[in-house]
C-alpha cells in the first residue's frame, strides 16, 4: 500500500492525500489456474482507493473509469497541486484527478493495458491455456528463455487478449500474423453487479466471443490499439516491457 506514514498518526491525516492499491489480482482455480501473473480479469485487476478529502462529493463514491497504476505519480502530483512531470522525463500514465474530481467522467482513459510473459514448463501443454494448473510465470527467468508474450487491453466493456511467439533474438513479440498464437475477446457488458457493492461476478471472463464475426470490430480495434501500444516496428510500441 501507498500512503504517507508521517501524516497518518498525526491531526493533519484527516485532511490528507491517500492512495491504497494492490499490485496484483488472485485467481482460486478460474480458467483452471491459481495465483496470479496472468492477463485475465481475476488476476490483472487490483483494488485502487484515493483520498482527497480536499474535493467535495468524491467521498464514497465509484468509478467505471479505466485506470492503470502507472497513473498513480500524476495522478497526485496533479491532486497535490504539484506542476506535471516533464514531458523529456517519460514518466508514462495519465492523471486521474478529472475522474477523482468527478467520478462519473470515463472518458480520461480509453484503456487499460497489461503485459505477462509464458515459458512452457510442459512439452505437452499449451503455456496461454493449460488445466494442470501451472502458471508458467517466467519467474526469474532470463528474456531469452521466454517463449509467449501475453498482451490485453480493457475498455469499460471488453477486455481483448493475445498470446504471441517470443523472439529470443530480437527480445520482441512476433505481432506477425504467424506470430499470433492465440487470442481472447471478453464481453464484460453481461457482467453483474451484486445490489448495493462493488462486486462483479465477471461472469465475460469466462466466454471466448474473439471468432464471433458479430463482435469484430470490437476485437479488430483492440487489436490496433495493442499492436500500437506494443508493438514497435511501428515506431511506437513505448509500452513493450520484457524485464
Amino acid at each position: 500500500m501507498e500512503y504517507f506514514y508521517i501524516l497518518y498518526f498525526t491531526d493533519i491525516d484527516l485532511l490528507a492525500l491517500h492512495t491504497h492499491r494492490g499490485d496484483h489480482g488472485w485467481k482460486l482455480g478460474e480458467h483452471a489456474t491459481w495465483s496470479k501473473q496472468d492477463i485475465w480479469e481475476t488476476g490483472a485487476r487490483v483494488p485502487l482507493l484515493i483520498r482527497a478529502p480536499f474535493i467535495k462529493g468524491s467521498a464514497g463514491q465509484r468509478t467505471y473509469a479505466m485506470a492503470e497504476t502507472v497513473d498513480m505519480y500524476k495522478t497526485l502530483a496533479e491532486l497535490a497541486g504539484l506542476p506535471p512531470p516533464p514531458a523529456a522525463e517519460g514518466v508514462e500514465g495519465v492523471s486521474l484527478a478529472p475522474v477523482v474530481r468527478n467520478p462519473g467522467n470515463t472518458s480520461v482513459k480509453e484503456l487499460a493495458l497489461t503485459q505477462f510473459p509464458r515459458c512452457h514448463i510442459h512439452s505437452d501443454a499449451t503455456p496461454w491455456a493449460d488445466g494442470s494448473g501451472q502458471s508458467y510465470a517466467c519467474m526469474g527467468n532470463e528474456r531469452t528463455t521466454f517463449e509467449v508474450m501475453g498482451y490485453a487491453a480493457r475498455s469499460i466493456d471488453w477486455r481483448y487478449i493475445e498470446w504471441r511467439a517470443w523472439d529470443n533474438a530480437t527480445l520482441t513479440s512476433d505481432w506477425s500474423p504467424k506470430g499470433l498464437l492465440a487470442a481472447g475477446l471478453n464481453d464484460h457488458r453481461s457482467d453483474v453487479r451484486a445490489e448495493g457493492s462493488a462486486y462483479f461476478d465477471w461472469a465475460g471472463d469466462f466466454v471466448n466471443v474473439a471468432d464471433d464475426g458479430q463482435f469484430a470490430q470490437y476485437r479488430n480495434a483492440m487489436a490496433a490499439s495493442l499492436r500500437k501500444a506494443f508493438d514497435k516496428s511501428t515506431g511506437q510500441g513505448a509500452r513493450e516491457r520484457a524485464s
